[in-house]
């Protein structure tokens, strides 16, 4: 193998404000600066990460609904980076690199933390149809500033790798003897021609890994088990064993004490979730950022969970053309091509890596067997030089200067198939009964009522709620463009919601039973019933913590027809009985909470804790995950409020709307009981704690659930004006720090009878 060479793209990424500045330090077509926004929310940036990193199975496709997620990710933060000057700067950049015979390297220096949270892997520059870091002419590196950049080390083959495996036995069981067993067969066709040794630690404790690097002073170190980050402490950690097995969190900050202690070690291989993670304050606050602080030339870190398949990939190919002379960040690039080409669309951009290696060489080899090349100082020994007077080719590179981050998820091919047959079926099935049925009367064709169904759960009482359908209109955003929005807006009245130039047709029908089909609660704000009985709770064709689908009894309740408003929310505030919310802005608003033009827009930037408050003022309480579905749902298994199909916000709302509008404004995506905007405009908060397995726990007919009885996350459900289709289906479950906020979440209230 010949090892390519680079030349140095410097891009500094650092906060100013509300906005961000890139500014290019070096590069070979000169300097510049712009300033940019960042194109998501920090929620949408959390969905993107929940659904790229969930465990994957089966057969990847590059044509995958994940694959077109990430292309639309990557292609936003690279086009809001890469403009303007940055963009000219890039363009010439690659052009110099290519005249030269050489690749440019990405170099970012990530001053600002909170930046260290993008996808940066990601990247996607559409007028190439390219993943920067996927072309291994471009890798992309996080380059760390510390006061002494490491050089190559001068080594004797073998390189000898020490492995330690760590799974207490007080957490989650992995199985890290089959991790262990994949790297050794990757590692195997190197170890039997004498290029690598494979040592593993005795145990999984800091005083045995300590006698192992005295002992063997190897030159990697490779870490197998549980990773994590402390929000508390803002703190990456490893999970050791103590003496009885028992987990020890040992921060990255501790074990980077102990690693620089050792010079011969070069690079850490972290095979632990969240090991690539930072602190909101602190950019060394991660284990992987913690260890370069530390002395450790190159550390590799997963985003997520990597599947065996793909690590076994990445092992084989990354140390062999590490072996081959080739800089880290090259082989690295080598290892993500192994992986797409082997048909996994989008784990080769789990791997992230740390460096404060100028030019990524961290060895010297010497020639060794098997016709290994040399490399380092004894390659350059049989280059010509360069003619008096003349560089080698490159050029002169600057002194580092700066430093160096929940969605849609994965649905099996097979289930998308009999979910595309169901609904033809369903269609079919309504063609021959509309085809069969009386036309209606003058009156009744003035009610549009609820879409179609798919599957009917027998035995329940449909909604009876009627449901407008109101014709498109125009949406302008105050000093912003006009924007074809299906929806109309709506106006708040006593209490009462009526849609703009529509007739009051949302009215409820006629009491039924005992109970008013709505009330409007001491502050006047319009409330829907739900009737008590069964309804289908869950999804079978949805994702591992939606099903098992059943049957769930609920009493009666009664939830707000629209999220909670600005107005509303105020009123609290005024009150003396709710803190104002955590921001005051919007996405595309400074000016929001507080501002009379965003009255009527949903409150956001409102804890789980601050929400459940405001609902308790008003007598009420935020619903249970159950009678949040149920009141979007009614009683069959539809996928959104309104039926099937996405209208044009719900296919791309981030582009096609851009951030929150007036509650009542997705009409056309009321519920069967009538309730507004229950997929769309912000994602609402439920009481309900989080898990994963939570719906395998509920025995059929259970009745009136209310989540585990504790967790670490709150449940929130519907999608926001950030998400796609599939964030806003009825069942999708997203799961959210309750002391969190977003400019994407808000909240509804429910009150019992």
């Amino acid at each position: 193998m010949t090892a390519p060479s680079f030349i140095d793209f410097d891009l500094q990424i650092e906060k100013q404000g509300k906005k961000y500045q890139a500014q290019v330090l070096q590069s070979p077509a000169g300097q510049g600066n712009a300033a940019f926004s960042l194109p998501f929310s920090s929620l949408e940036l959390e969905n993107f990460y929940l659904r790229v990193g969930r465990p994957r199975q089966g057969v990847r496709r590059i044509d995958s609904p994940e694959m077109d997620v990430v292309k639309k990710m990557g292609g936003r933060l690279f086009d809001a980076v890469f403009s303007n000057e940055i963009l000219a700067l890039l363009s010439s950049s690659l052009a110099i690199a290519q005249a030269q015979g050489k690749g440019l390297r990405i170099r970012l220096r990530l001053a600002s933390p909170e930046s260290g949270e993008l996808p940066w892997e990601y990247m996607y520059d559409e007028r190439q149809n390219r993943f920067l870091s996927l072309a291994v002419k471009t890798p992309i590196v996080r380059y760390l500033e510390v006061p002494q950049p490491s050089e190559a080390l001068l080594v004797e083959l073998p390189l000898k790798v020490l492995v330690m495996v760590s799974s207490p036995i007080d957490y989650p069981q992995l199985d890290v003897e089959a991790e262990y067993t994949h790297l050794s067969t990757a590692l195997q066709p190197l170890i039997d021609k004498g290029l690598v040794s494979l040592e593993r630690a005795a145990k999984a404790s800091m005083d045995a890994l300590q006698l192992q690097l005295r002992a063997s002073q190897p030159h990697m170190f490779h870490f197998i088990g549980h990773g994590g980050f402390d929000p508390a402490t803002q703190e990456g950690v490893l999970l050791f064993e103590d003496e009885n097995g028992i987990g020890k969190r040992v921060s990255g900050q501790e074990i980077g004490w102990l690693l620089h202690n050792y010079p011969s070690l070069r690079l850490v291989l972290l095979n632990a979730c969240e090991g690539a993670r930072s602190g909101k304050d602190d950019p060394f606050a991660g284990v992987a950022q913690s260890l370069v602080q530390q002395g450790i030339p190159a550390v590799i870190a997963m985003q997520f969970e990597i599947t065996d398949q793909a690590a076994l990939i990445f092992s084989r190919n990354f140390y062999s053309s590490l072996l081959g002379g080739y800089p880290v960040d090259s082989a690295l690039s080598e290892a993500r091509m192994s992986i797409f080409t082997s048909g996994n669309d989008i784990e080769w951009g789990t791997p992230v890596l740390f460096t404060r290696s100028i030019d990524g060489l961290l060895f010297e080899i010497p020639a060794g067997p098997a016709g290994l090349p040399a490399t380092g100082a004894a390659a350059a020994a049989a280059i010509p030089k360069p003619a008096a007077g003349k560089a080698p080719g490159g050029i002169e590179k600057l002194p580092p200067t700066a430093v160096r981050p929940s969605a849609l998820k994965r649905i099996p091919i097979w289930m998308w198939i009999v979910a595309g047959v169901l609904i033809l079926g369903a269609i079919a099935v309504g063609i021959y009964l509309s085809s069969s049925t009386p036309p209606a009367g003058p009156e009744e064709q003035a009610v549009v009522q609820s879409p179609p169904t798919t599957t009917e759960v027998t035995g329940m009482p449909e909604p009876t709620e009627p449901i407008t359908s109101p014709e498109p209109t125009e949406f302008a955003e105050l000093g912003g463009p006009t924007l074809t929005h299906p929806p109309q807006a709506t106006q708040a009245a006593q209490g009462t919601l009526t849609p703009v130039g529509q007739p009051a047709a949302t009215e409820a029908p006629a009491e039924l039973g005992s109970l008013p089909a709505t009330i409007e609660d001491d502050q006047g704000i319009s409330m829907v019933l739900v009737r008590a009985g069964p309804f289908l709770h869950g999804n079978e064709m949805g994702e591992p913590d939606e099903n098992p689908s059943q049957i769930v009894v609920l009493d009666d309740f009664y939830i707000d027809r629209t999220e909670v408003t600005n107005a509303s929310f105020a009123a609290c505030v005024e009150a003396g009985a709710c803190s104002p919310p955590d921001d005051l802005s919007s996405y595309t608003h400074p000016s929001y909470f507080g501002d009379p033009r965003y009255n009527d827009y949903p409150v956001i930037y409102v804890n789980w804790e601050a929400a459940q408050a405001y609902c308790e003022w008003r007598g009420g309480r935020l619903p249970t995950e159950a009678e949040w579905e149920k009141a979007a749902r009614g009683n069959d298994e539809r996928t959104y409020p309104w039926g099937e199909g996405a209208s044009c916000d719900l296919a791309n709302m981030v582009d096609c709307i851009g951030d929150v509008t007036t509650v009542g404004s997705y009409l056309d995506g009321a519920s069967p009981y009538g309730v507004l905007d229950m997929s769309g405009n912000v994602w609402e908060w439920t009481a309900d704690w989080y898990a994963a397995d939570y719906y395998a726990t509920l025995a059929d007919e259970t009745s009136n659930p209310t989540g585990p009885v504790s967790g670490s996350a709150r449940v929130i459900r519907g999608g926001s004006w950030a998400d796609d289709r599939y964030q806003c289906r009825i069942t999708d479950r997203f799961q959210f720090n309750p002391l969190g906020s977003d400019n994407a979440l808000g909240f509804r209230c429910v009150r019992t009878p």
